[in-house]
């Protein structure tokens, strides 16, 4: 039994660096067609190439996802990746593993001001700089 299907969406977890493919490790493929037992063929960028089976981890096949497949979604768009390092503690990572006993996220944002949480900042400023100047009348 083949080991991937026309249309499955792999990562790259490996290389071996003879190979004279410039497809980085963590690069997202989409399998072409099984070739060998070993080998497949993968779209990368419009290009197509042959790579060893044992450099591959599945991300997404209907049946099963992988455990990460909605993160690395959302990684190869541009989202910023954290893992978790302790209970309490995330790390920025450029090149997740996605291992499946590791946690990861998208890095929080902060959530942007409403139009009235700036008006509140904007006079709150404001009150703030009236009153130091008031102090100043008063103090003469």
């Amino acid at each position: 039994m083949d080991k991937f299907k026309k249309g499955d969406l792999v990562i790259r977890i490996g290389a071996d660096y003879s190979e004279n493919i410039n497809i980085n490790v963590g690069s997202l493929l989409v399998i072409g067609k099984q070739e060998t037992s070993s080998i497949v063929s993968v779209a990368h960028d419009g290009s197509s190439y042959r790579m060893h089976t044992k450099y591959l981890e599945l991300v997404q096949r209907d049946a099963k996802p992988h455990v990460h497949a909605e993160l690395i979604k959302a990684w190869s768009m541009g989202a910023i990746i954290e893992v978790q390092v302790s209970s309490y503690e995330w790390l920025i990572t450029d090149a997740p593993m996605w291992e499946s006993g590791y946690t990861y996220r998208i890095k929080p944002c902060k959530p942007k001001e409403t139009p009235q949480q700036i008006e509140i900042r904007e006079i709150r400023k404001y009150i703030e700089i009236a009153t130091e100047k008031l102090k100043e009348l008063e103090n003469k």
